[in-house]
């Protein structure tokens, strides 16, 4: 499981996840107390705390978690392609659904919208070099790493 799942599936349930120099740290829904420290460098390793009520929902998470391999918790790192040299300069793309020929591309801001993406993958750049209804130097494109 990578940790923005565990995030986002804690968050559904009400609880907020923090990532801390000590580990992964799984808080209550006021953010307060701490239900369960994740280790992010030995696998299987974390610390439950007893004082405060844990649904099962949360437990089976946590444990899922712990479980993950600690390098395949990690995403892929993900970039905003600068196109043009100013702040509304990036790639923005509404892919088309499998069908190349329906993608709509524009230049704006790396604010996703509705639709469109702006922060991809190596390898999602490496698939849209080869779009042929894309046309750009890409000698002169920048990646920037995405927040």
């Amino acid at each position: 499981m990578k940790t923005e799942e565990l995030i986002k599936k804690a968050n559904k349930l009400g609880y907020k996840v923090k990532k801390a120099e000590s580990g992964t740290v799984v808080f209550d829904g006021f953010g307060c107390c701490i239900m369960a420290r994740i280790s992010e460098d030995y696998d299987n390793m974390v610390d439950l705390s007893y004082a405060h009520y844990m649904s099962d929902d949360l437990f089976d998470l946590i444990v899922s978690y712990a479980k993950t391999l600690v390098e395949e918790r990690k995403s892929a790192k993900k970039y905003s392609v600068k196109v043009l040299p100013c702040s509304g300069g990036y790639l923005n793309v509404r892919y088309g659904y499998g069908n190349t020929d329906t993608n709509h591309y524009l230049i704006s801001d790396t604010e996703e919208m509705t639709d469109y993406k702006t922060k991809f993958t190596e390898d999602e750049i490496e698939e849209l070099k080869k779009q042929p209804d894309l046309v750009l130097d890409w000698e002169r494109v920048t990646p920037e790493e995405a927040n």
